[in-house]
Formats: C-alpha cells, sequence, structure tokens
C-alpha cells in the first residue's frame, strides 16, 4: 500500500490530474512515512456536488473524541478531485507539500492538542443559541463562534508551515499562491 516517496514520479502526476481513473491507485501509492504519527489512513473521494471547492481535508476518527478533547489520536486525510488541478498543483512536489506539511500539520496538532483545531462547532452553536435564541436565525456566519478564531488561527500555522517547506522543486504559482492565503487569512484575523 503506502511506498517510498521514489514510488511516485511527476508523470504518474500528470496522468492523475488528466485521468481521474487513477487517483485512487495513486492516492494508494503516497507513503504516509512523513507523517504516520499523526495520519492513519489517506482517503481519496471523486467530486461530489458538496466537496466541489474542497482540495483536502484532515478529519479526526470520532467526534467523541473530539468534544472530550482526547489526544494522541490519529487523523484521516482526505484527498478530493480539486488537489488534480493543474492550477492549484502544478507538480508533485507541489501536492506534496499541502499533503505533508498543511494537512499533516493540521494532523499533528489534532494529535498533540485537539483544543489547537477541532473545538467542535457544534458546542459553539449551542453557546450561541442558548445565550441568544432568536438572533441564531439570523446568523448568515459562523464568525462569532469561537472555534472560528481557532480556525483561522490553524489554517495560518499550516500556511506558515508550508512556506517554510518549499523546496526549488515547488513551482513559483505554487509559493505565491500559500503566499497570498496567508495574507488572506491573516487579513482575516485582524478582523475578527
Amino acid at each position: 500500500m503506502n511506498q517510498s516517496l521514489e514510488a511516485l514520479t511527476q508523470e504518474d502526476f500528470i496522468m492523475v490530474q488528466d485521468d481521474s481513473n487513477y487517483r485512487s491507485t495513486f492516492v494508494e501509492k503516497i507513503p504516509l512515512s512523513p507523517i504516520s504519527k499523526y495520519v492513519l489512513k489517506l482517503d481519496y473521494i471523486s467530486q461530489e456536488k458538496f466537496f466541489d471547492n474542497y482540495i483536502m481535508s484532515t478529519r479526526t476518527t470520532g467526534f467523541l473524541a473530539e468534544v472530550l478533547n482526547f489526544k494522541k489520536r490519529k487523523s484521516d486525510i482526505i484527498i478530493f478531485d480539486l488537489a488534480f488541478s493543474k492550477q492549484i498543483h502544478p507538480n508533485l512536489d507541489d501536492f506534496l507539500c499541502t499533503l505533508y506539511h498543511h494537512e499533516g500539520h493540521h494532523a499533528k496538532e489534532t494529535f498533540e492538542d485537539p483544543k489547537l483545531i477541532n473545538y467542535p462547532i457544534l458546542s459553539d452553536i449551542l453557546h450561541f443559541f442558548l445565550n441568544h435564541p432568536l438572533s441564531i436565525m439570523y446568523e448568515k456566519s459562523a464568525k462569532k463562534f469561537p472555534s472560528y478564531k481557532r480556525y483561522i488561527n490553524s489554517e495560518i500555522r499550516a500556511f506558515e508551515n508550508q512556506i517554510k517547506n518549499i523546496n526549488s522543486k515547488n513551482s513559483s504559482d505554487y509559493v505565491e499562491r500559500l503566499q497570498e492565503c496567508l495574507k488572506l487569512f491573516k487579513k482575516e484575523l485582524e478582523l475578527l
């Protein structure tokens, strides 16, 4: 299943960018070794309407573990079709940087201190509803919830980790996009 990085080639990546039929097999070949302490498995989910703007996502293995703040809990990383977009990941190294240094960073934080990233938004909604029973009907955004700020901060840390781990094989478009995303998240934090 999970092999060494040498088992992945740029040619394989170009093939899965062009033909979604090979993506599941490609994801099975991705080695977990750089993030295996924090990640249980990688999953590929072909695009569905709900996930049409998702690239990758880290999820923990159990809502109860999040609520009770269990540490040392490995995550799964879900890889969506958009992760294979040539505009988002022009090459294999860009894809792996997002996987290992962004989503892997989320998994590491979840493993070490779930409160940093996985504070369940459900409890925020319940708290808000109990304290503002009428205004929940008019709430259009999660920005008022405490977990939103934690989410923004976790994304900032993940983008900073990605940028810190950029190498000469990463495309300039990718690097530029990461820097722009980091700026946007920092600006969002300032507005809170």
